[in-house]
């Protein structure tokens, strides 16, 4: 009877730590975070905090930093749309893509994934052009004379390893290094289900858009959605 017990006990055991370790080598995978900063002299009132609200109307947030850098850390599974908190109220976050659609959320389906922005800018609306959306290689940035609010994006979600490093999720469908057209205030893309944005409404851009799709961090089968590389074209 008590040999049986231990042996019980021991099956427990093992049944646990196997669970506790999704990866099989360093440990669980962390949550996802989305983080970037802020480009608060681009707002016209003070931005306090980032917030991120999912499909079932719950909302957490952080605080910004001085310089406007913030990390929120998110739980897969969920459709999020992001905002900027300031003292007049709260901006969208807006991410505009290949297709022309000018999404207003996006899905996070994997934890482990590290949905970096950059820098954040403040619109009064998309400009009377559209956006100049780029595809950008790995790696390399499309800052210079003529590209004033791009995105380096390499069609891939960035996942945190569990030990502490730093790899790739899932791949998008775009080639890297080739011009992928320009957006504006909507016209979605085939088989997209993200919320469209408000064209002529105030909005934040980021550097550097998150994937209409996060996915493959945590050895979950799926694949990532696009990112875009925007570059702003005409006037406001």
């Amino acid at each position: 009877m008590r040999s049986a017990l231990i042996s019980s006990v021991a099956l427990l055991a093992v049944v646990a730590g196997g669970c506790a370790s999704r990866t099989g080598t360093g440990g669980p995978v962390p949550q996802s975070a989305v983080s970037g900063t802020a480009a608060l002299s681009s707002f016209p009132s003070p931005a306090r905090s980032l917030s991120a609200t999912d499909e079932t109307g719950r909302t957490s947030s952080a605080a910004l930093a001085a310089d406007g850098g913030f990390s929120l850390a998110l739980a897969k599974g969920h459709t999020y749309k992001l905002s900027l908190k300031t003292d007049h109220g709260a901006v969208p976050l807006v991410f505009p893509r290949q297709t022309g659609r000018l999404d207003a959320s996006f899905v996070l389906g994997t934890d482990g994934a590290r949905i970096a922005l950059g820098a954040v800018h403040y619109l009064p609306g998309a400009p009377k052009g559209g956006f100049h959306v780029l595809v950008a290689a790995h790696g390399s940035t499309q800052q210079g004379s003529n590209c004033t609010d791009c995105v380096n994006d390499d069609q891939q979600t960035s996942c945190e390893d569990n030990g502490g490093g730093e790899g790739k999720g899932s791949e998008g469908e775009s080639a890297p290094g080739t011009e992928s057209g320009s957006a504006s205030s909507g016209g979605g893309g085939a088989g997209d289900n993200a919320e469209q944005a408000d064209g002529s409404a105030e909005m934040a851009v980021g550097d550097q858009n998150a994937p209409d799709q996060a996915t493959g961090c945590d050895n979950q089968d799926g694949q990532q959605g696009g990112n875009d590389n925007v570059e702003q074209t005409g006037e406001h």
